[in-house]
């Protein structure tokens, strides 16, 4: 008898083509690397990358086992952006007949294949105020049609797949829930030693209130400075705000608040250098709480990140947060800054809290595992594998 013949799986590799990953290259390295683990997916599939020529080198350096290459001679941009036009060709009939697996919203044509698409969330029709014009317009008129080429959609909580019925009208059977992980071996608590070295590594303060994400208006930042402000001044001397991430777009706001606070003397530290990915676990476990006020998330990785390092996390009562929190996190009203200052004074000075949250973090973030993502997403493509 002959060996079995194997179904190529296509992956946009876009996500993870740079060397700063965005959430979305996480989500999408950690199903890669999990689905390539699975002997069942192995023994049926075969696992095909596709992007740029020039995205290569930076591929290869992710050292994952047992992947092929299907690499267009075009520079990254015009790969990412290609599906958002209307020159973009089949693209099955350039690397072949396969399932395809579309990892950021962007779903090429296909002649002859089916598809699994990921819609992360619907931000730009419920909160349009938090997304640049010309990318709410943009999505506004391509969303829609990349459901449209695509067989099933991936959505990664429960409450963005909600959303995705109800203003983007897809059918719910045409839906898939696949909802990202957390490796809680990796985003563990943290020993003091490992923490004083990132301390020294970054010139941070000790006990500080960390926020961790882009700077961006989605994320609330000019309110929660605000709300830190409030606090009584001593413990503002014990802990500073940190706030970790890029600068990404409309942030006359928050920087003009961040201005006003280290005018008036206030402990608001935004490090200018990358904080390396490997320096995370470590990051989340040398603060005394994770701030993170966000007006809307399709998940929120860095919450349950947080929780699965022991940390106690303050979230927005607000769209996926408290699926994803399970009660094991102190949620706000995120209009209110009074609430805010409130719950950051509820978690900074009760002990009895800070414990619970410690406690009921980790056990929460078991719940979310990389494995069962995977399994999910296989089981979405097996019902599409008509040679299986």
């Amino acid at each position: 008898m002959g060996s079995r013949s194997k179904t190529r799986l296509f992956i946009d590799a876009g996500p993870i083509s740079t060397p700063r990953m965005s959430g979305i290259g996480h989500a999408t390295l950690e199903l890669i690397r999990t689905l390539g683990s699975m002997e069942i997916f192995v023994r049926d599939y075969e696992l095909v990358l596709v992007g740029s020529i020039r995205a290569r080198a930076q591929l290869e350096k992710l050292n994952l086992p047992s992947v092929k290459f299907a690499l267009l001679p075009l520079p990254t941009r015009v790969f990412n952006r290609a599906p958002g036009t209307w020159f973009a060709p089949f693209l099955d009939l350039f690397i072949g007949r396969g399932i395809y697996l579309f990892t950021n919203y962007r779903a090429w044509p296909l002649l002859r294949s089916p598809s699994i698409t990921f819609i992360y969330d619907v931000s730009y029709i419920t909160h349009p105020e938090t997304v640049g014009i010309r990318n709410q317009r943009f999505l506004s008129n391509w969303v829609p049609r990349w459901i449209k080429r695509s067989t099933k959609i991936a959505a990664i909580s429960r409450s963005a797949e909600k959303e995705i019925e109800q203003y983007l009208r897809v059918e719910k059977d045409k839906l898939v829930y696949v909802p990202c992980g957390v490796d809680t071996i990796q985003f563990s608590s943290r020993p003091p030693a490992e923490v004083k070295s990132l301390s020294e590594k970054y010139s941070l303060s000790e006990n500080y209130i960390l926020y961790l994400g882009n700077i961006e208006p989605r994320k609330n930042l000019a309110r929660l400075v605000r709300a830190y402000r409030q606090l009584p001044s001593e413990l503002k001397q014990m802990h500073p705000l940190l706030l970790v991430g890029g600068g990404s777009w409309q942030n006359s706001e928050i920087d003009a608040e961040i201005a006003a606070a280290l005018q008036a003397g206030e402990r608001i530290i935004r490090p200018q250098q990358y904080i390396e990915d490997a320096d995370l676990p470590a990051l989340y476990s040398g603060a005394v709480m994770l701030a993170h006020p966000a007006i809307y998330e399709g998940f929120g990785f860095t919450p349950l990140q947080a929780m699965s390092c022991g940390t106690p996390v303050m979230a927005g009562d607000n769209s996926s947060m408290p699926e994803v929190a399970g009660g094991a996190a102190l949620m706000v009203d995120v209009a209110s800054e009074k609430q805010m200052t409130h719950t950051m004074h509820t978690i900074l000075t009760d002990k009895a809290v800070r414990d619970r949250l410690r406690l009921a973090g980790p056990k929460r973030a078991q719940h979310y595992t990389w494995a069962a993502s995977a399994e999910r997403l296989l089981s979405a493509i097996n019902s599409m594998n008509s040679t299986k």
